[in-house]
C-alpha cells in the first residue's frame, strides 16, 4: 500500500485491528513503525515543493523503493545538482545527484530512493518533481529549479522561497 511515494503496511495492533506502519527512516535494513508520520510529512513537502513554483508542475510520485543514481559524497557536499530523467528500467526513479565540487572525475553508485532518504532528507521534498526538473544548490546562495532547462520562479512567501530564505541568513 503507497501513501505518496511511501510504502507502508498493515500490521495487527491486536486480533481485531490492524494498524498502519512505516518504515522509520533511520538507515537499512528498513525498520518499520507503528506510525504515518513520515508518510504525512513527506507527503505534505512534494505538495508544497510543487505548489512553490510557477509555472506550475505535476506531481511525479516515485516510490522508495525505486534507484537513484548518486555522487560517492554526495551526502556530505554542501554543493549538489539533482535532476530528473525518464526511467530507463523498472524500478529506477530516473534520479540523479552530483556534488559539484568534485569534478569530472566523479564516481557514482546506485542506492534505493529510501537509502538516499535516510542520507540526505533535506532533499525528499524535490522527489515529485517530474521528469526533466532540475535542483542546484551551492553554498551561500539561493536553489536554482529549472524545468526543461527553463528557470522556473519560486512563488513569493511559499514553501521553497522560505527555504531560499534561511539558506541566505
Amino acid at each position: 500500500l503507497n501513501i505518496g511515494w511511501v510504502g507502508v503496511k498493515l500490521a495487527p495492533e491486536n486480533s481485531s485491528t490492524l494498524r498502519i506502519i512505516e518504515p522509520d527512516f533511520q538507515g537499512l535494513p528498513i525498520n518499520f513503525i507503528p506510525s504515518v508520520n513520515h508518510t504525512l510529512k513527506h507527503y505534505r513537502q512534494h505538495l508544497d515543493t510543487v505548489a512553490s513554483l510557477k509555472p506550475q508542475l505535476e506531481l511525479e510520485m516515485p516510490s522508495v523503493r525505486d534507484s537513484i543514481i548518486v555522487s560517492k559524497n554526495f551526502a556530505s557536499s554542501p554543493n549538489l545538482r539533482i535532476w530528473h530523467e525518464t526511467p530507463q528500467e523498472a524500478h529506477e526513479s530516473g534520479w540523479f545527484c552530483k556534488d559539484l565540487t568534485v569534478g569530472d572525475d566523479d564516481t557514482y553508485e546506485q542506492l534505493s530512493l529510501y537509502e538516499f532518504a535516510c542520507l540526505q532528507p533535506s532533499l525528499i521534498k524535490y522527489l515529485a518533481l517530474p521528469v526533466y526538473c532540475e535542483v542546484t544548490w551551492e553554498s551561500g546562495r539561493t536553489m536554482d529549479v529549472r524545468y526543461k532547462n527553463q528557470a522556473l520562479n519560486i512563488v513569493t512567501d511559499s514553501y521553497l522561497a522560505a527555504i531560499n530564505q534561511s539558506k541566505l541568513n
